[in-house]
């Protein structure tokens, strides 16, 4: 059980990460084009 939750935690953990990431290229490239 414990390790079950564990491996969800660091998906959803590496779903986010990948998120501010992506966010972060994406006003990167707009404030480059501005």
């Amino acid at each position: 059980m414990s390790e079950e939750t564990d491996i969800k935690r660091k998906k959803y953990r590496t779903a986010i990460f990948l998120l501010i990431m992506v966010a972060a290229i994406y006003i990167t490239v707009i404030l480059k084009e501005w």
